[in-house]
């Protein structure tokens, strides 16, 4: 999810970013600019998201995609 893909959803974006910075979070590197500096902050942000969009379930079926085309 590049925010350089032009028919980008926003959605998707933010979750990308959001995603991001919380994996940043735990290593101890740099967060995404505009998210917030609180784990428990992106954490609620995350799950707002994933409660008003179908993405938890587009990555389950993108997953289950890429494990169906590994076994053939």
């Amino acid at each position: 999810m590049k925010s350089k893909i032009k028919r980008a959803n926003e959605d998707w974006l933010r979750f990308s970013a959001l995603t991001s910075s919380a994996f940043a979070l735990k290593e101890e590197c740099p967060k995404v600019p505009d998210t917030p500096d609180d784990k428990d902050e992106i954490a609620g942000e995350l799950y707002a998201l994933m409660h008003r969009t179908d993405i938890m379930q587009s990555l389950r079926d993108w997953n289950d995609t890429v494990h169906y085309l590994g076994n053939l």
